[in-house]
């Protein structure tokens, strides 16, 4: 071999070395320039806003301007434009101020204050006042992440934030559910952690509670002390390193806290995840094990009284440790299949507690629930004002232990029927006319556990138009968890309107060692297919798929609203659409899965109003309708879709459908009034695939959203030029959902879905120049060498 030749091939790796080593700096400029021309957001906005809700209009004044101080000296102004503390304070006896944080470590306050609209002394006992706060921060401090933080007393289920200058009024849960609710579909946003700086906060119906728009929960099972949380400690954290995830700063601040005491103090903070699977999860389990607990509770009453004895107390001994509680039952019952409940249940808190540290408090495991010691401690109210003792048997468990058996009766639905032969003036049309004798089935369902005995109902009518025929129907004995039905008789007037609103009085009367008495309302229209819904979540009215009338508002007595539920089987399309036609009305719809979690809501200003969702399994879906403004009819179309139903792009129910390496779609926005269009792609678990959206920059700027089965929110792509491109692996087999959003213009635009069978489009950039330069340089070397040697 040539000299020059050998002198070439040892020249070859050290090129190739030096490209190595500067053609990050040569090259990925130029392909960063081609790979991610206009990626940068339209609006670049700060990762973190952490919001205080700080009532210290009592007692805990002086702490509340400590926590401020250290607030200040925690921040760090050199991440102002990623970090955001915004504070509204109300004290005892110099009204409220709302301040933005910046660093100061002199022990006044030097933050500035903000102009707000609030009031000189606002009553933060008012979910209003929440509300209002929490959509101010939204509007004027928005990020891709946000922490609201209740700060001041708390007392676990019976509530927090007690302001003394508005006659000691408090927040309960509902009002801080709903404050958040309405905040939240208000913005389209959401509070990725929602923290109580205030005592025995952190239990399991406060989770299942304020799910629905928070996906972490960070408080504690125990009291806090009075200087509270490190905030020092706790906002350089997150300044320190404002990129990091909301589960990651959760446990921080858990571990922030911990390290702030000692020995010395008894104290617990956890972290929970609440998002829609980790509670689903829990839930389950904790369902389970209450039927179980429920089934075993006469036979083995010995063994759960003892460990219930045994379980961790906190402050208030009506609160116990949940895994604690399962922990010393699962050890002292007998049955294989009660004992794996219990694990279940132990492993599902597990799953969700994300860090859980305490002082002299060895059995805290992070979720506390309510379980006094004694029937003297028992509330009545539990089963009725608290979610989770509505929505679940743990208060018929409660009340079973400590009185024994119980029933309960409540209406389950009732069936009009107008095709009787007896009265030829009927039509048999479904709907209640002029003239016609109508046969009414009643339903009652006994929710308890034990046999009601001697029941009977009594249907009356007060409206001259009604004559009732027959009135009074012996239902007999039932058990507990069945139902029974009756059916009665009445007769419509001639001369009543069309319209006419006619309310009936259904009395439910049993004996078991005691009396029971319970009235419920039913409500017809005549002329109309109506059905009125429920009262309750849990009286909710089944219904089937189709179209009816029903009124505004609806026999629920807190809000007015009319509950219905249908079963829906698994993998179909639940749509429900809503039309009023008074004016001035603005009638909304949520959809529920059973255990009461927000799946879709349809809250727009105009009508036809609608919302859908992807059934993943078969049971009962509820559907609530909520007056937002005004009363009068409303129309409801509910309607089950197939998968390969009717698409259109202008809901979740009827998304055009993409296939994984199949044909590109073209679409057009706007879509008539619609600014958006929804597409949907099955894929398996593991599946890698990319979602790419191509159109003439020149002509529009639309936007590409990713969304899981249940309508989280994934990923997105917000560049100022096409192609949008969002690359994902599936972390379920299933349905996931993209959007195609105007952000401006109009026009035609392209979707697909590609499967990833190589690299990414950036990686065959940098890989192909770099495949040229190297050939660029070894063939100028060889040239080189060449005419030199």
């Amino acid at each position: 071999m040539k000299k020059r030749h050998l002198m070439l091939l040892q020249l070859i790796p050290i090129s190739l070395f030096i490209l190595s080593i500067f053609g990050s700096i040569l090259i990925l400029p130029f392909v960063q320039n081609i790979t991610d021309s206009g990626l940068q957001k339209k609006i670049i906005i700060p990762d973190w806003t952490y919001m205080v809700y700080l009532d210290a209009d009592n007692n805990l004044d002086s702490y509340g301007i400590g926590d401020i101080n250290e607030m200040e000296e925690g921040y760090n102004d050199a991440v102002s434009s990623n970090v955001n503390v915004i504070v509204f304070i109300d004290r005892e006896f110099s009204g409220a101020k709302t301040y933005k944080i910046q660093h100061d470590t002199s022990g006044s306050i030097v933050s500035p204050i903000l102009t707000t609209g609030f009031l000189s002394e606002p009553n933060m006992g008012s979910k209003t006042t929440l509300k209002n706060f929490i959509i101010y921060v939204f509007n004027n401090f928005p990020a891709e992440h946000y922490v609201l933080d209740l700060w001041d007393h708390g007392s676990g289920i019976f509530g927090i934030c007690w302001d003394d200058s508005s006659g000691n009024d408090k927040l309960t849960f509902d009002e801080v559910d709903e404050a958040l609710v309405e905040a939240c579909s208000l913005a389209g946003e959401t509070i990725d952690i929602l923290t109580m700086d205030a005592c025995l906060m952190q239990m399991l119906e406060v989770c299942y509670e304020m799910n629905d728009y928070v996906d972490y929960i960070v408080a504690s099972e125990e009291t806090i002390p009075g200087y509270g949380y490190p905030y020092d400690d706790m906002i350089d954290t997150l300044c320190d390193t404002p990129s990091q995830s909301p589960a990651t700063y959760a446990n921080a601040m858990v571990t922030d806290y911990h390290a702030s005491y000692s020995a010395s103090y008894d104290t617990t903070l956890s972290a929970v995840n609440v998002t829609s699977g980790s509670i689903n999860n829990l839930m389950a389990a904790f369902n389970l094990f209450t039927a179980e607990l429920n089934t075993q509770v006469a036979t083995q009453k010995s063994a759960i009284s003892s460990a219930r004895a045994a379980t961790q107390e906190f402050y208030y001994d009506i609160f116990v440790d949940l895994y604690d509680f399962a922990y010393e039952l699962e050890s002292r019952v007998t049955g294989t299949d009660f004992k794996d409940t219990c694990d279940w249940l132990m492993g599902n808190i597990s799953d969700a507690v994300l860090n859980s540290l305490e002082w002299n408090n060895p059995d805290a495991y992070g979720i506390a629930i309510y379980f006094p010691d004694n029937s003297g401690d028992y509330n009545s109210g539990y089963g009725t004002s608290i979610d989770l003792g509505e929505d679940t048997d743990w208060d018929l468990f409660l009340t079973t232990f400590y009185f024994g058996p119980t029933y309960h009766l409540d209406l389950d639905g009732y069936l009009l029927d107008d095709g009787i032969t007896v009265d030829p003036a009927n039509d048999g049309d479904g709907i209640v006319d002029q003239g016609e004798t109508i046969n009414i089935t009643i339903t009652i369902r006994n929710t308890g556990s034990i046999l009601a005995t001697s029941v009977n109902g009594t249907l009356s009518c007060s409206d001259g138009n009604i004559t009732i025929l027959v009135g009074f129907q012996v239902y007999g004995t039932i058990a507990g968890g069945a139902t029974d039905s009756m059916t009665f008789l009445f007769n419509v007037s001639l001369s009543a309107p069309n319209g006419l609103i006619v309310t009936f009085k259904f009395d439910i009367n049993a004996t078991y060692i005691t009396l029971f008495h319970k009235t419920e309302t039913l409500i017809v229209i005549i002329n109309y297919s109506t059905i009125i819904g429920g009262d309750s979540f849990e009286n909710a009215v089944l219904i089937n798929e189709g179209i009816f009338e029903s009124l505004m508002p609806g026999p629920d007595p807190t809000d007015g609203s009319a509950w219905f539920k249908i079963s829906c089987p698994a993998d179909k399309y639940l749509i429900v659409s809503i039309i009023a036609a008074a004016p001035g009305t603005d009638f909304d719809v949520y959809i529920y899965n059973e255990l009461g979690q927000l799946q879709s809501a349809a809250i727009g200003e105009s009508y036809p109003d609608s919302c859908s969702i992807f059934v993943l399994s078969t049971g009962f879906y509820i559907i609530r309708v909520y007056s937002y403004a005004g009363s009068g009819s409303f129309t409801l179309n509910v309607t089950l879709f197939d998968v390969t139903g009717p698409e259109d792009g202008l809901s979740i129910g009827t998304a055009f459908t993409l296939i994984v390496d199949g044909p590109t779609l073209t679409s057009t926005l706007p879509s008539g009034a619609q600014d958006y269009l929804f597409y949907r792609v099955f894929l398996q678990e593991g599946e890698s695939v990319t979602a790419w959206l191509r159109g003439q920059s020149s002509q529009h700027d639309f936007d590409l959203y990713l969304y899981d089965r249940l309508l989280n929110e994934l990923d997105y792509s917000w560049k100022t030029q096409y192609p949008e491109q969002i690359d994902w692996t599936a972390t379920y087999s299933g349905v996931y959902y993209l959007i195609v959003k105007i952000w401006s213009g109009s026009g035609d635009f392209e979707i697909e879905v590609e499967s990833q069978g190589g690299a990414a489009i950036g990686n065959f950039w940098v890989t192909l120049i770099t495949l040229i330069v190297a050939f660029v340089m070894i063939t100028g070397f060889y040239r080189f060498f060449k005419k030199t040697y």
